[in-house]
């Protein structure tokens, strides 16, 4: 059985590992919007609904959904 100590340092390893998948995840999903077609809109940082739908389907997007949700799942983790 692990002791309190050893439980404590796995959740701070899960913690660790989730927010660089956060920041990661995050990154990914930036350059994703950036690198959207038509860029200049009616309003800067405004999306129609085709880039939207465009963007969702992007694989960078994706991945980093991907890993948002893994470093999610990582955190929860490390709090119970």
């Amino acid at each position: 059985m692990l002791s309190s100590v050893d439980l404590r340092l796995v959740a701070i390893c899960l913690a660790i590992l989730g927010a660089v998948g956060l920041a990661l995840g995050t990154q990914f999903q930036n350059d994703a919007v950036s690198e959207r077609e038509g860029a200049a809109t009616a309003r800067p940082g405004a999306l129609s609904l085709r880039q939207l739908f465009k963007l969702i389907r992007h694989p960078r997007w994706i991945s980093g959904m991907a890993l948002i949700m893994l470093a999610l799942i990582l955190q929860l983790g490390a709090l119970s």
